[in-house]
């Protein structure tokens, strides 16, 4: 089970912790030295009252996790970008609407996996496989 990251911005520099922001509309994200956010804010500032916007989209709609480099780069993955369930929503308006091509289904899929996730619904993990056996 992962232990909870430290509370304030200096717990975090100090122990070499990342920030990361997930733009909830786009699905764009970034990563934060919280050293470069001491230089403005406080050290005894904590993390998660920190706001941010989305250098792609300018949404103020993001979520903020704190972590090592390598735990945060692999995930979550925006619903939009999960291949999985786009293809479940695509088959499903294929099978309702007749007159749906393929590309258009996917792009009906694309919008409304966007659309969700626009009106704060969560991301999902991907399954990650069993370490194979030693």
């Amino acid at each position: 089970m992962p232990t909870e990251p430290p509370p304030r911005l200096g717990d975090l520099a100090e122990t070499q912790l990342f920030l990361r922001v997930d733009c909830r509309r786009c699905g764009h994200f970034g990563m934060v030295n919280p050293w470069s956010i001491i230089k403005r804010k406080s050290p005894v500032t904590p993390w998660r009252w920190l706001r941010f916007r989305c250098d792609q989209c300018g949404s103020k709609h993001t979520t903020l996790r704190a972590g090592t480099e390598a735990e945060l780069r692999n995930g979550p993955i925006p619903l939009y970008a999960r291949e999985d369930i786009k293809l479940i929503v695509a088959a499903a308006l294929r099978r309702s609407i007749t007159f749906l091509d393929e590309g258009k289904a996917r792009a009906a899929a694309d919008t409304i996996l966007r659309g969700l996730m626009a009106e704060g619904a969560e991301v999902i993990m991907p399954e990650r496989p069993d370490p194979p056996a030693a």
